[in-house]
């Protein structure tokens, strides 16, 4: 009998070790969550940031903005994401001809994206807004969630 209880100390030792490696292994699980949740929100800090213009007092030449409003967490955000893109990257190959700028804004960081989907009174996303930067007026697009309206309306409206 006594083997039986040794035995049943023995395991309880071998439960600690146990518990000592699942320990260990939920404290890697959680040092490398929060890696590499710092990466992806620094990515996006930096996306909120988008002004892609070589010479940055170009941006300020421009009459309007084409400003999309965005939530990090939004999948059909993340489904219009690489559209966005292309029409940044039309804007950048396009800048001596067209009059509008590009910016995004995640509503959902709690900074400047708030503030301006307060000040424009963005209620839902993806929403694109093409902003006067003189008067203030505001145009906000309606159509289809494709490059070519949206950049076709972006130069229909801002003259």
């Amino acid at each position: 009998m006594s083997s039986k209880y040794r035995s049943y100390r023995g395991g309880s030792s071998d439960s600690n070790e146990g518990s000592s490696t699942l320990t260990m292994i939920l404290l890697s699980v959680f040092i490398f969550a929060i890696i590499a949740g710092s990466i992806y929100y620094g990515s996006q800090y930096y996306r909120n940031q988008e002004n892609f213009f070589d010479d940055a007092s170009s941006s300020l030449n421009k009459n309007y903005t084409l400003q999309y409003f965005s939530m990090t967490n939004c999948g059909y955000c993340n489904d219009f994401q690489p559209t966005w893109d292309y029409i940044v990257t039309d804007a950048i190959n396009n800048q001596a001809i067209i009059n509008y700028t590009t910016v995004k804004y995640d509503i959902s960081d709690g900074g400047d994206g708030m503030a301006a989907g307060r000040k424009y009174n963005v209620n839902s996303t993806p929403t694109i807004l093409l902003v006067n930067n003189t008067s203030g007026a505001v145009i906000q697009y309606e159509g289809k969630r494709n490059a070519a309206d949206i950049i076709a309306f972006a130069n229909q409206n801002a003259k």
